[in-house]
């Protein structure tokens, strides 16, 4: 007799139901058919398309596109291409064909430091970072190369090339008319010498330290004992140059001691110092009223159409005794160009007017906006504020009767960079 199933209760399906989840929860993962699982891989070893910085990438530019055709760089690249630069040429022997290295182009020099001062860079180092890092100058230098050293040279190497070339500057300006020679004024500008305050010694103690430092060389130069631990070859080289350094720069301090005790008065000649880094610089009373070593930058500019056409940099802390030199300086600078002559007969049949006839000229506000380099000829590295005059200087009969018309702004430009770099290349010729 087949038993009757009963009906399983309410209960018996709850214990069921967990009976059956408790064994699914248990129970191995069992994967799909249809989806593949794959362990995971570290980082490294997955194909993956990541950052590479030092690779060399071509960018597809076209360096004569890469200025718009009345940018700045383009105006002072159009006048240093209309100047006589064969001082510049002069220095370099190698030939095409030749053993050698294959120079840096004075041009592109001339107009790189031009520019640089026309935007208030007056560092060799800082330029050659720009070279790399800012279109302008990258289209300046054409796809050469620049470094620090070579721009630090050609400006304190050619200082006497590059006082001639603000010459011929100023003489194309005059055969534009773009220089009057009506009146002429002149100032200075005290800059911070690279000397300390406590550089300064007297002569006993240049003369004591002049000593040390001659036995440090004569220590140095000496064949070293076998018992002693001696230096790499590249170590004593560099101790021997800085201690060679070190004696040269006294011997310079104490030949500038005579002229500094010149200068102070009998009674008090005998407290004369002079810095043993930067012998040529003179303590001097600052705009802001403290003194601090510094040089004395004097300029001549035209007033009639802002154009520097004398500069000279100075250890004197006044300007009057400056006037006289600058005249000199003006007038030989002058006889360069067609208004040499011109000028001479301006000088000598000057008479001073009566003072009730005098002019009361006020000071334009734009010359200092053009000619100081804390504000610059032109925008930080941007555009020449006066490109908009420049076709308008183009239709005078006068600008167009000159050969280097088109560049008659860029060459005012050139003319204040020039003045700046034959001032900055005084001093760093000194430090050199």
């Amino acid at each position: 007799m087949t038993p009757t199933p009963t009906k399983p209760t309410a209960e018996h399906k709850y214990q069921r139901a967990r009976e059956l989840l408790g064994a699914a929860a248990e129970a191995p993962a069992t994967p799909s058919s249809d989806t593949p699982i794959t362990a995971a891989r570290p980082p490294d070893q997955l194909r993956l398309r990541r950052v590479c910085r030092d690779r060399v990438t071509a960018i597809p530019a076209r360096l004569a596109d890469l200025l718009p055709a009345d940018h700045l760089a383009r105006l002072i690249w159009d006048a240093v291409t209309r100047l006589d630069l064969t001082a510049f040429y002069a220095p370099i022997v190698v030939v095409v064909g030749g053993p050698g290295q294959a120079a840096t182009d004075p041009q592109i020099l001339v107009a790189l430091w031009l520019y640089a001062l026309s935007q208030g860079v007056t560092s060799a180092r800082a330029l050659n970072d720009l070279c790399v890092e800012h279109l302008a100058y990258i289209w300046l230098c054409g796809g050469v190369t620049m470094n620090y050293h070579t721009l630090s040279d050609f400006r304190t190497q050619q200082l006497q090339a590059l006082d001639d070339l603000l010459t011929q500057v100023l003489a194309c300006l005059d055969q534009a008319g773009l220089i009057a020679y009506e009146h002429t004024a002149q100032d200075g500008m005290r800059v911070r010498a690279a000397a300390g305050a406590a550089s300064f010694r007297r002569e006993a103690t240049l003369e004591k330290r002049l000593a040390e430092a001659q036995a440090v060389v004569a220590a140095l130069t000496a064949p070293p004992a076998a018992a002693t631990e001696t230096h790499s070859a590249r170590e004593q080289a560099a101790q021997e140059r800085a201690a060679t350094e070190r004696v040269a720069r006294l011997e310079a301090a104490l030949a500038e001691l005579p002229a500094a005790q010149a200068a102070k008065p009998a009674a008090e000649q005998a407290e004369a110092r002079v810095s043993t880094t930067d012998p040529q610089a003179r303590v001097m009373k600052m705009a802001d009223g403290g003194y601090r070593p510094a040089y004395n930058f004097e300029f001549a500019t035209d007033t009639a159409h802002r154009v520097i056409v004398g500069v000279d940099v100075t250890n004197a802390g006044s300007d009057k005794a400056e006037l006289t030199p600058m005249l000199d300086q003006v007038a030989a600078r002058g006889d360069a160009g067609r208004g040499g002559h011109r000028h001479r007969q301006r000088r000598a049949h000057h008479r001073p007017r009566a003072p009730t006839q005098r002019p009361h000229a006020r000071p334009d506000p734009a010359l200092g906006d053009r000619l100081t380099r804390r504000r610059g000829v032109a925008r930080p590295h941007g555009h020449h504020r006066g490109q908009s005059d420049l076709q308008t200087a183009g239709g005078d009969q006068r600008v167009r009767q000159c050969p280097g018309a088109q560049s008659a702004r860029p060459a005012a430009t050139a003319c204040a960079g020039l003045a700046e770099s034959v001032g900055c290349g005084v001093v760093d010729r000194h430090h050199a």
